[in-house]
């Protein structure tokens, strides 16, 4: 249900970044990436129960936006603001009944994050949840829209918008839907065993994250807690991973072969957050760099 993980949202601690619970659920939120608004929308069951979206291009300056049977005429930025355009105007066109919010916990990631519901609904989480609990998870967009640019320019010069957690600091910096990437795209990082092959993670590291960069920092994590994390210069990639392997564990086995670890996923990633090697607990790896899924030879 897509008013669930807004629930998880305001649940938490107000010291505690709900990221992870936008990560978790992202399949339930609308994004600011390369899908169209109205393809996300209309993939969400409980949205397209709200209404059917649909986007149509009028010109090279400007966009319908039809929903049930109202309709807004948009015109395009031509630039990377062009969603955030038409979020506005979609909020505009239907806020009588139905409402969308931006997390506040996606600002400063790689994707902002948008909830949606119907009026009522919003109505109710903030009798339930507190007016206070509420506007700290979630920012009503403006009626203008220069002054919902500056509202997230606002939040993002915060000084308590980056939290110091790694795991919501690095997430922040991939893809929102890198947990379900397709399995195609993975590599086997393997040994006979079922453990993890040293060598090859190793190579990897050398090849793809490589020496110039001034730190590269192991990330052991186990459903988003954070288990240990190591530091230090990629020249010597190897050592900094046996320090890794200290802290995994083998939880279970089967005929000598591993099954699983204490773990679910290893991170590997440099000083600026612009390569990233995953790791998961079946030994198989994942590459990220600037955003973009790098195949791996």
């Amino acid at each position: 249900m897509y008013l669930a993980p807004i629930k998880k949202i305001l649940k938490c601690p107000e010291n505690i970044s709900a990221w992870d619970v936008l990560v978790d659920n992202y399949e339930c939120f609308l994004w600011d990436d390369k899908t169209p608004l109205d393809l996300q929308w209309n993939n969400i069951p409980k949205a397209k129960k709200l209404g059917k979206l649909n986007l149509h291009l009028i010109d090279d300056n400007s966009v319908e936006i039809r929903f049930n049977k109202q309709s807004i005429i948009t015109r395009l930025l031509l630039s990377k603001q062009d969603y955030l355009h038409q979020m506005f105007a979609l909020n505009n066109l239907i806020n009588q009944t139905v409402e969308i919010y931006l997390c506040i916990d996606s600002i400063g990631s790689s994707n902002l994050g948008f909830a949606f519901g119907r009026k009522i609904d919003w109505e109710k989480f903030k009798v339930e949840f507190g007016e206070k609990a509420f506007i700290v998870r979630f920012m009503a967009i403006p009626a203008d829209f220069n002054d919902f640019l500056e509202s997230i320019s606002e939040y993002e010069q915060r000084p308590d918008i980056t939290f110091s957690q790694d795991y919501v600091n690095l997430t922040r910096h991939l893809p929102i839907y890198w947990k379900a990437t397709g399995k195609n795209s993975w590599v086997n990082v393997e040994q006979d065993d079922g453990g993890l092959d040293q060598g090859k993670i190793v190579n990897l590291i050398n090849a793809y994250i490589g020496t110039d960069n001034s730190s590269i920092n192991y990330l052991l994590c186990f459903n988003d807690q954070e288990i240990v994390k190591v530091s230090g210069c990629p020249s010597i990639a190897e050592k900094l991973f046996l320090k890794v392997k200290e802290s995994i564990e083998v939880k279970s086995s089967y005929k000598g072969f591993i099954t699983s670890f204490n773990f679910t996923e290893l991170f590997i990633y440099d000083s600026d957050f612009e390569t990233v090697l995953i790791i998961v607990t079946t030994s198989k790896a994942l590459l990220w760099r600037s955003g973009e899924l790098l195949p791996i030879s």
